[in-house]
């Protein structure tokens, strides 16, 4: 049977000898310069993107404004908010460096990633699917063999679960995969027909699909 990956949507702050040191650490720098930098996404339907206004929206944003009025009220002074963008390439790195106290978005926990940066508790469970045009032949992993198959560059659950469904032999002929810096620009290439399908979390390609409706979802993918 098919069985849904799963990737936690959290946040990420740095960390150094112990989590504990280094999230005091943050908590002070926030409160001597009275300003959070948190890194969110800008073509990830529906918890980080630019609108129609040229203005950042989505759920993401709206927890780091919460997060914002809470550092308000504990240290008794405004808190100013710096938007710094992130993508799948540069959400963990930045956190490492400290350009980014707090990264918000679609990030799934590894322990490759644990052994860097630590993550707060999970606040949202999604599984991967493919996003395919209408008319598509394409319904599950095996449908990819040969084709071009898009995905997010740091994208790491979902471009291994690729390579283990080629690896067993799911996917023969094997599939290219297309690697893009944000999931908006990978959608408008499916749009355009330079890849046949689009790989990643169900809920980021509800977000995709809900901005235009050719392109359908196919089936969950597999685990191996």
């Amino acid at each position: 049977m098919s069985r849904r990956l799963r990737a936690a949507l959290v946040m990420v702050i740095c960390l150094a000898l112990a989590a504990p040191a280094c999230a005091q650490d943050i908590l002070e720098k926030i409160e001597k310069t009275g300003k959070v930098t948190m890194g969110f996404r800008e073509g990830s339907v529906p918890f980080g993107y630019i609108d129609a206004k040229g203005q950042w929206a989505g759920f993401g944003i709206d927890i780091g404004q919460e997060i914002v009025a809470a550092l308000s009220t504990r240290f008794g002074k405004p808190i100013e908010l710096v938007r710094q963008p992130i993508n799948p390439k540069t959400r963990i790195p930045l956190v490492v460096n400290g350009t980014v106290d707090i990264g918000i978005g679609s990030t799934t926990i590894t322990l490759a990633r644990e052994e860097v940066v630590d993550f707060s508790l999970p606040y949202f469970l999604t599984g991967t699917m493919l996003l395919v045009p209408k008319g598509s032949d394409i319904q599950d992993f095996p449908d990819l063999a040969g084709k071009r198959v898009g995905m997010g560059s740091g994208s790491t659950a979902n471009i291994k679960g690729l390579d283990r469904a080629m690896e067993s032999g799911l996917i023969q002929p094997a599939c290219e995969k297309v690697l893009f810096e944000e999931h908006n620009k990978g959608f408008l290439a499916l749009q355009q027909g330079k890849i046949h399908a689009y790989f990643t979390d169900a809920s980021i390609l509800a977000g995709m699909k809900a901005k235009r409706q050719t392109p359908r979802t196919g089936k969950s993918s597999e685990s191996t």
